[in-house]
C-alpha cells in the first residue's frame, strides 16, 4: 500500500528517488515480509477439500505438467532465484527499459509484479516460509544475502558516480532537486534503506551460525531447524575468527561505499569551478574543442561567423565578446520552454553577444530537429565528457555567462526567465 497507493506513488512521477523508494519497498520490504508471514496455506485452505485434492493431484502427478514441475524446481533453486532477482533489477534500471515503464502503464505494472514475485523467490531462500524450506545452511544464507546486497550496491554506485543524469524521462529537477541530485539521492535510497533488510538477515544468520543463542535455531524464531554440524560444540575457535574477519571486511566495504557516496554528493565533478563562480572569483572558462552540429551563426558578430563553418570550435575563438553558453537537450522540458527566451535574447543582441548551445546526451538527429523547430539563430555544438566534467555540469538546463576576457561571471541552473537572462547579460557585457 505504501509503495503503490500513497504519496510515494504520486511523487514517483516526478522524482527518480521516489521511484527508487517504490522499488526498495517492493523488493526489500514487502517481499520478505510476505515470505515471513507464510500466507500460502491460508490462501489455499478456503477452497473446498475436493477441489484442493484434484488440483494438487493434477499438479503433482499429471504427465502433461511435468515440464511445469521441472521448471518450478529449477527456478526455486538458490542460484537461479538469485540470478532472476538481480538480473530483473538490472534490466528494469537500464535507461531504455526504465523510460518505457513511465510511458506504458502495462509495462510499469509488469515491472512492479516482477519485483514483488521475484523478490519473494529470492527471500524464500533465506527465510523459512512453511510449507517451503530453504535449502541453504545458516552460513550459506549469510553468503547468499551478502551477494544479493552486493548486486544492489553495484547499481547504487553506478547511479551515485554518474556525472550526468542517466534517465531521459526524468531529466527535470523537482522539489528543489536537480536531475543529477535526484539520481544521487536514489542511489542513497538503494544503498541505505535498501541495505537494511539484507543487514538484518546477514547478522541474524551469523548469530545463529556462531551458536551464541541456541534457542535462535528453533523454527518458531525464524524458521530454521537446529543442525548438529553447526552447533557451538562442533565449531572450532579458528572458524569464529574467520567469521569475525568476514564480518569486519563486510562492514569495512559498507563504510567505504557510504564514504564514496557522501564524497560524490558533496564534491560534484569539478565543483571547484561552480564554487569559484558563486564566490565571485570569475574563473577562466575551460578552453574545450567542440564539434559544431548547427552552424547557423546569424546573430554572431561577422568576424566570428567563419569559425562556425569549420566544423570545430574552441571557446578561446570567441574572446573579445560576451558569451552565453547554454547546456541543453532535446528531451529536456525546461530546455524546450527556455529556447524561445534564448532565441529572442540572441536576436536582440545581434552582433554584440555570442550565444552557444551545447547539446548534452542527445542524438544528433533529435538535436537538429529541436534546433530547427525552435529556429535557433546561433551556433550549437555537441558536448563531450570533457566539457560537462570541466564545467561541473549537474543537470539540465545550465547557462554560463562569460565576459570578454573569457572569465565566467555567473551561472544559472534550471530554466531561464527573461529577467534573469537580461540581468546576467548586462553584467557580463560590463566586465
Amino acid at each position: 500500500m505504501i509503495a503503490l497507493d500513497s504519496p510515494v506513488e504520486r511523487l514517483a512521477d516526478d522524482l527518480f528517488c521516489a521511484h527508487m523508494l517504490q522499488h526498495v519497498l517492493l523488493m526489500m520490504v514487502a517481499a520478505p515480509l510476505i515470505v515471513l508471514g507464510a500466507p500460502w496455506m491460508t490462501f489455499w485452505r478456503p477452497l473446498p477439500l475436493g477441489l484442493r485434492r484434484r488440483i494438487a493431484r493434477t499438479i503433482a502427478k499429471s504427465p502433461s505438467l511435468g515440464w511445469l514441475r521441472r521448471t518450478a524446481t529449477f527456478i526455486a533453486a538458490p542460484v537461479p532465484a538469485w540470478l532472476l532477482f538481480n538480473v530483473d533489477l538490472g534490466i528494469w534500471h537500464v535507461p531504455a527499459a526504465y523510460d518505457l515503464t513511465l510511458r506504458n502503464g502495462v509495462v510499469h505494472y509488469a515491472e512492479h509484479i516482477s519485483f514483488l514475485f521475484l523478490g519473494m523467490l529470492f527471500w524464500i531462500q533465506l527465510i523459512d516460509s512453511p510449507p517451503f524450506r530453504p535449502r541453504l545452511a545458516p552460513f550459506e544464507r549469510v553468503v547468499y544475502a551478502t551477494a544479493g546486497s552486493a548486486a544492489s550496491w553495484l547499481l547504487a554506485v553506478v547511479l551515485a558516480l554518474a556525472t550526468t543524469p542517466l534517465y531521459p524521462a526524468q531529466h527535470m529537477g523537482h522539489h528543489g532537486l536537480s536531475a543529477l541530485a535526484d539520481q544521487q539521492v536514489a542511489a542513497g535510497v538503494m544503498l541505505g534503506p535498501g541495505s537494511i533488510p539484507y543487514a538484518i538477515v546477514v547478522f541474524y544468520w551469523l548469530y545463529v551460525w556462531l551458536g551464541s543463542e541456541p534457542e535462535a535455531t528453533r523454527p518458531e524464531t525464524f524458521g530454521v531447524r537446529n543442525r548438529g554440524a553447526l552447533s557451538t560444540s562442533s565449531r572450532p575457535p579458528r572458524a569464529r575468527v574467520a567469521v569475525t574477519a568476514v564480518r569486519g571486511v563486510a562492514l569495512a566495504a559498507v563504510c567505504v561505499l557510504f564514504a564514496v557516496l557522501v564524497y560524490r554528493l558533496v564534491h560534484a565533478p569539478n565543483s571547484g569551478l561552480a564554487q569559484a563562480v558563486k564566490a565571485h572569483r570569475a574563473p577562466t572558462a575551460p578552453n574545450v574543442r567542440l564539434s559544431v552540429i548547427w552552424p547557423h551563426a546569424l546573430t554572431w558578430p561577422r568576424g566570428l561567423r567563419a569559425s562556425a563553418t569549420r566544423g570545430k570550435l574552441r571557446l578561446s575563438d570567441l574572446r573579445g565578446y560576451p558569451v552565453v553558453i547554454n547546456f541543453w537537450a532535446s528531451w529536456c522540458g525546461p530546455c524546450r520552454r527556455e529556447a524561445d527566451v534564448l532565441s529572442s535574447a540572441a536576436k536582440a543582441r545581434r552582433g554584440r553577444v555570442v550565444f552557444v548551445g551545447v547539446d548534452v546526451n542527445d542524438l544528433t538527429s533529435d538535436a537538429r530537429r529541436f534546433l530547427s523547430k525552435h529556429q535557433i539563430p546561433y551556433v550549437a555544438v555537441r558536448s563531450g565528457d570533457s566539457i560537462t566534467e570541466r564545467f561541473g555540469l549537474v543537470g539540465l538546463p545550465e547557462t554560463f555567462y562569460v565576459d570578454r576576457r573569457g572569465r565566467i561571471q555567473n551561472l544559472t541552473r534550471g530554466e531561464l526567465s527573461p529577467s534573469t537572462l537580461e540581468r546576467e547579460l548586462d553584467r557580463a557585457s560590463r566586465d
